[in-house]
């Protein structure tokens, strides 16, 4: 259940590198879908994908701050 960190195969700021073009390149299609569909007034599933998967991208590096940190923001 809890996350054993000495058990990672690859350091985690190489992990977060090596999902950055998952991120962009594979997942440009619902980033041109979520900018496109809501300047004609209308939100669709390619919206909420594409700000899911970003909060989750850009917020990783500072999750372990956030973890061991004195403050929880959760």
């Amino acid at each position: 259940m809890f996350i054993d960190h000495e058990m990672d195969m690859l350091p985690h700021w190489l992990q977060w590198l090596l999902a950055t073009p998952v991120q962009f390149w594979v997942g440009r299609r619902f980033y041109i879908g979520g900018w496109v569909f809501p300047r004609g007034g209308n939100a669709n599933m390619d919206v909420l994908i594409a700000l899911g998967t970003s909060m989750a991208y850009f917020l990783v590096p500072h999750s372990h701050n956030i973890w061991t940190g004195s403050t929880c923001l959760f």
